[in-house]
Parts: structure tokens; sequence; C-alpha cells
């Protein structure tokens, strides 16, 4: 008996490492995780694979989609590519708009072609072109001032009970 429930034991754990799936993890974009404001219309995409170091497994296809995080419309889709690549990602075809919010997602396949599980990030797009820049009024400091008691950059409103904040990022 002890010797059958030592070959059961051993072979489970042959199976279990032989399914042992890759898996995305440390989803950046531009070198950040969840980047607020990139200002690049081609960004890059980077991640990281666990489970790599089961028997020699190794990611041989992706696919990553970007969504329109306010609308869900999907902004571009790569198919799956065959590649190993896991840094420096561009999506072709993929047009962002300034001012908008995004989530991405990638799935891999290992050298069996198995999918791994979807892992998915964010990220928001500031200003692409600096003709939006044109007749912005600048914060800072009035040097014709007293300037010896501001330490902080602050400037109070109030709201209507018709308006709301949409978003706010500081």
């Amino acid at each position: 008996f002890v010797q059958i429930m030592f070959t059961v034991s051993i072979i489970l754990l042959i199976l279990i490492s032989i399914n042992n799936a890759i898996e995305p993890a440390r989803l950046r974009v531009e070198y950040q995780e969840n980047p607020v404001g990139i200002d690049v219309e081609d960004p890059r995409f980077f991640w990281a694979i666990d489970g790599q170091d089961s028997r020699g497994q190794q990611q041989t296809a992706y696919q990553l989609i970007v969504y329109n995080e306010d609308t869900g419309a999907k902004a571009a889709d790569t198919g799956k590519v065959s590649s190993s690549k896991q840094a420096h990602v561009t999506v072709p075809k993929l047009s962002l708009e300034a001012h908008t919010d995004y989530k991405w997602t990638v799935q891999l396949y290992d050298k069996s072609d198995t999918a791994s599980s979807i892992a998915s990030g964010y990220f928001s797009v500031a200003i692409l072109n600096t003709t939006e820049w044109d007749g912005v009024q600048w914060i800072g400091i009035d040097t014709t001032k007293d300037t010896s008691t501001m330490n902080e950059f602050r400037m109070e409103f109030n709201l209507s009970q018709s308006q709301s904040i949409k978003k706010a990022v500081a």
C-alpha cells in the first residue's frame, strides 16, 4: 500500500509540474505600472512571465488588446502574434486619443500552445499635440509679491449643484 501511494504521489507531482502554465505578470506601459498621463502616440508595453521555471516553459506567442475605458470599444487588437518578445512591444494601428483612459489585456501562449489567463492593466493619455498648450495660463509664483509665506500652489473654487467633477488627477 505504501509503495502504491508513493508511486501515485510521484505521478501527481510530475503531472502538476508538466501542466504548470506560464502567466503574464508585472504589466507596464512606458516603464510604469498603470501610468497616468503618458504623452506618446505609440506606447511600449511590457510584461514578465510567472511560471517560466516550470520545466522549460516559455512564451511562444501573445495577444494584446487595447480598449477605450469609457466606451469599451477596442482601440486595437494584435491578434495572436508568434513571438517571445515581452518588452518594447508596440501595437500596430493603435490610435490613441488625448485625455482618454485605456485598459489593455495580454494573453500568452506557451510551447504547447496553451493559453494563459488574461492579465490586464490600465493607462491614460495626456496631451499628445503641443498646440493644446496654446492659451494656457501657467500656475506660478508672482515674484512681484512677498513669497516668503507661499509654500504651496492652491486654487479654491466652488461648484454649483448642477456641476459635477467627472475626473480629477493630481
